[in-house]
């Protein structure tokens, strides 16, 4: 069936089709939703819903998460690589029951200058205030227009591309799901002599249906040209929010060192199985119900 569907509807047809299907599966808002945002978090909206990223510093709880992490997670693999480096085991603890790393740095990665990349669990209570903050999560909310998810685990990397070292195709400018938003905070100060992201601003408001959602990258390295170059650099514990529906890339600089938490959100599709458990207590009792759903797809136990 499916070779005859191919064979009788054109390729464009049958792609505005499945886009279409998805963002009236995924992409709609719902009219019930009712949103109210703090002062600092309608700022923060605005900025995203304009220019498809907004850049988040001087906020001390995110300076906090990043400082920890270096000093954790970073600092430990750094010092005793074969200890973690290669393990992928969900059970092998980190210190203690709160935190593990799951290794999922394969040799594309690391030819391309990636020294560290693991999952870590979201139960680790030091980084909480990143994963519940109320504000964050209703500004995705408020974005989508209905409840978001958590897409999988956290993910912490280090990059140091070395002299004579092929980039990673992310390094062209691309686009990932539909409105998967990505939420960066920096483990390091980082310049623009440095490896970091840049975000065609406003690239976020192209048209979807028109354009395709997922685009081949040459297209976006096309498009990407018409629109004005935002820099993601920053000061350790900088927070950046952005929607990958937009064009973006890592810029990587050689003999370069850029160290971040990575997590990615989207309103139910595109999932990555979690490691983590569904009887992980991530959200304390108390939390919002819009805070709690975001773990909802935590594997069933």
């Amino acid at each position: 069936m499916k070779s005859i569907i191919k064979k009788l509807v054109p390729a464009k047809a049958r792609r505005l089709a499945r886009d279409a299907l998805q963002m009236a599966v995924y992409a709609l808002p719902n009219p019930f939703e009712r949103i109210h945002l703090s002062r600092r978090a309608e700022v923060w909206h605005d900025e995203l819903s304009r220019n498809g990223i907004v850049k988040i510093e001087n906020e001390p709880v995110f300076g906090q998460v990043g400082e920890y992490l270096e000093q954790t997670y970073f600092s430990a693999i750094e010092q005793a690589p074969q200890k973690f480096l290669g393990r992928t085991d969900p059970s092998y603890p980190f210190g203690d029951n709160q935190r593990f790393v799951w290794d999922s740095n394969t040799g594309e990665y690391s030819s391309g200058g990636t020294e560290i990349l693991s999952y870590i669990s979201f139960a680790d209570r030091q980084c909480q205030p990143l994963y519940l903050h109320p504000d964050l999560i209703q500004v995705l909310q408020k974005y989508y227009g209905r409840q978001p998810y958590y897409r999988n685990q956290p993910l912490i990397q280090k990059i140091s591309l070395h002299s004579g070292q092929v980039p990673l195709t992310n390094g062209a400018f691309h686009v990932d799901h539909l409105r998967q938003i990505s939420l960066m905070l920096l483990v390091t100060d980082i310049s623009a002599n440095e490896t970091h992201m840049e975000y065609c601003v406003g690239s976020n408001r192209r048209n979807l249906l028109a354009e395709g959602v997922e685009l081949p990258v040459e297209q976006c390295e096309a498009k990407a040209r018409g629109y004005p170059i935002f820099k993601c650099t920053g000061k350790k514990g900088t927070l950046f929010i952005f929607d990958t529906s937009g064009f973006h890339r890592a810029n990587y600089i050689s003999n370069s060192t850029r160290k971040m938490l990575h997590l990615n959100i989207t309103t139910g599709h595109n999932l990555v199985p979690f490691i983590d458990k569904n009887e992980v207590a991530v959200a304390p009792d108390e939390a919002p119900q819009y805070v709690k759903r975001m773990f909802r797809y935590l594997n069933p136990s």
